[in-house]
C-alpha cells in the first residue's frame, strides 16, 4: 500500500528536449506559432525589396542630376552662345559638350537643352530636380533630370535636361536583393527555430508546474481528510477529561488537558480551512440558500470571536444594525466568510487596539466589513492578498498562519454572489468590505 501511496505521487516523467519540441511543433499551438514566423518572415522579405527597390532607384536620380548639375555650370559659362543658337543648337561646340555627357555612362539616352517654358511646373524653378516612371511592368526604369542654365543675372531660361534609360531595372534590382534575402532567410530560420525552442520549453514549464500545483493540492485534500477524524476524536476525549466522564482530575491535570483542547482546537481550525481551500479549488462547493436570521447569526458570531478578541487584550466593536431581517443565505458559507475575516483580524492585531465589525442591510444587499489595526499589507503585494497560501512579507516571520483564511473567505462570497474588497495602509490596518445580494 505505501509503495502505491508513493507511486501515486511520484513526479511525472517528461519526454527528452527534442521529444518535447517536436510535439510541441505538430501541436495546434506550434502551428499557429510556425504560420506566424512565415508570415513574418515574408513580409520582411517583402519590405526588403521594396527598400531596395527604392535606393536602386534613388541612386540612378541622385546621378543623373549630379551629371546634369556639373553639365549645367559648365554651360552657364557659355550662355550667351547658347542663347544665339537656341533654336536647334547646332553649334559643334555644344554638340561636342552634349555628346560628352551623354558618354559618361551607357545608360544614358539623350542630353539636350530645352526652354524652361517647355518643362511646365518646374519652369520657374532654379535647382536641380529629377523625375522617374517604370515602364513595361516595372522592368525598365527611366529617370529625367533637369538642371537649370543660370545666366549672370541667374535667370532661368534654359535647362539642360538628361534621360537615363535602364533596360534592365529588374535585373539589378534583383542583384541588389539577393544578399540581403539570403541573410533575411537566414535570420527568420534562426528566429522561427529559436521561438519554437523557447515556445516548447515554456509549454513544458508550465505544464510541470500544473502538475506539481495539481499534486501539491491533491496531497493537501488527502492530508486534511486523514486528519479531520483524529483531530475530532481528539477534541471529543479532552471534552470528556474535562466534563468528569472518566472521573475527576486534579488542578493540574485539567490545566494539561486544556491545554491539549487549545491545541486540538487549532488544529480542528487549520484542516477545517484546508478542507474549505480544498473543495474550493475542486469546485465542489455550491451554495444552498435556507432561511437564515440575520440577527441570530451575527450574534452567534459574536459569541464564538468575543472569548479570541479577549484572550489576545483587543476591543472587540460591534457596530451591527439592529433588527436584521430574515432571508435566505447559505450560513455555512456565510460562517467560511465572517469566521475566516474575523480570526485573521483578531490575528494579526495587536494587543490593546481594536478589531471592529460593522453590518447593516442596505436595498437589497448585507454590507458587512471588518476592520482592523494591524501593521496592513505592502503594496506591492496588494494583487496577492486572496491568492491561496500567500502570507504577507512584513508579517511571515512574526505571526504564525497558513495563507488561507483569505483565499476562503474570497471563494465563499464569490459563490454566494458577492463582491470582496479591501484597503490598507502599512502600519495602521486593513478593512475588508463585503457585499452579499439577499433574496427576500
Amino acid at each position: 500500500m505505501k509503495e502505491e501511496k508513493n507511486k501515486k505521487f511520484e513526479s511525472p516523467k517528461h519526454e527528452s528536449e527534442p521529444g518535447g519540441i517536436i510535439a510541441f511543433i505538430t501541436s495546434q499551438r506550434g502551428v499557429i506559432v510556425l504560420v506566424t514566423c512565415f508570415a513574418l518572415s515574408l513580409t520582411m522579405i517583402y519590405v526588403l525589396f521594396t527598400i531596395t527597390k527604392s535606393l536602386v532607384i534613388e541612386n540612378y536620380m541622385d546621378r543623373a542630376s549630379s551629371t546634369i548639375s556639373v553639365g549645367a555650370l559648365q554651360f552657364g559659362e557659355e550662355y550667351a552662345l547658347l542663347l544665339e543658337n537656341s533654336e536647334q543648337w547646332k553649334n559643334p561646340m555644344i554638340e561636342n559638350r552634349l555628346n560628352t555627357i551623354k558618354n559618361t555612362h551607357p545608360d544614358i539616352d539623350d542630353v539636350k537643352i530645352v526652354h524652361s517654358r517647355d518643362v511646365g511646373e518646374y519652369a520657374a524653378s532654379d535647382k536641380s530636380f529629377s523625375t522617374y516612371i517604370l515602364e513595361n511592368e516595372h522592368k525598365e526604369l527611366r529617370v529625367t533630370a533637369y538642371s537649370p542654365i543660370l545666366n549672370s543675372a541667374e535667370n532661368v531660361e534654359l535647362l539642360l535636361a538628361i534621360e537615363v534609360h535602364v533596360e534592365n531595372f529588374e535585373d539589378i534590382v534583383k542583384e541588389k536583393f539577393m544578399p540581403f534575402a539570403i541573410s533575411a532567410l537566414c535570420l527568420s530560420f534562426l528566429i522561427t527555430i529559436l521561438v519554437m525552442v523557447l515556445a516548447g520549453t515554456l509549454e513544458k514549464s508550465i505544464g510541470l508546474k500544473h502538475e506539481v500545483e495539481r499534486q501539491k493540492h491533491e496531497i493537501m485534500s488527502i492530508v486534511s481528510h486523514q486528519l479531520a477524524t483524529p483531530v475530532s476524536s481528539m477534541k471529543w476525549y479532552t471534552e470528556m477529561l474535562l466534563d468528569g466522564d472518566v472521573g475527576e482530575l486534579t488542578d493540574e491535570q485539567k490545566e494539561h488537558v486544556k491545554t491539549i483542547e487549545s491545541v486540538s482546537n487549532n488544529l480542528a481550525d487549520t484542516v477545517g480551512l484546508l478542507l474549505d481551500a480544498s473543495r474550493l479549488r475542486a469546485g465542489s462547493i455550491h451554495a444552498k440558500r435556507n432561511p437564515i436570521n440575520l440577527d441570530d447569526f451575527f450574534k452567534e458570531v459574536m459569541h464564538v470571536m468575543d472569548p479570541k478578541a479577549q484572550e489576545k487584550g483587543i476591543e472587540f466593536i460591534k457596530n451591527v444594525q439592529p433588527e436584521l431581517p430574515n432571508t435566505r443565505l447559505d450560513k455555512r458559507l456565510m460562517r467560511m466568510t465572517i469566521m475566516n475575516l474575523l480570526s485573521n483580524a483578531i490575528k494579526y492585531t495587536p494587543k490593546g487596539s481594536k478589531v471592529t465589525l460593522t453590518a447593516e442591510v442596505s436595498g437589497n444587499a448585507l454590507k458587512y466589513s471588518v476592520k482592523d489595526e494591524g501593521c496592513g499589507v505592502p503594496k506591492s503585494e496588494h494583487h496577492l492578498m486572496f491568492s491561496q497560501l500567500f502570507r504577507a512579507s512584513n508579517v511571515s516571520n512574526k505571526v504564525h498562519g497558513n495563507g488561507l483564511g483569505l483565499y476562503v473567505a474570497k471563494g465563499a462570497v464569490e459563490e454566494l454572489g458577492g463582491k470582496i474588497k479591501f484597503s490598507n495602509k502599512v502600519n495602521e490596518g486593513t478593512e475588508f468590505r463585503v457585499e452579499i445580494p439577499l433574496e427576500r
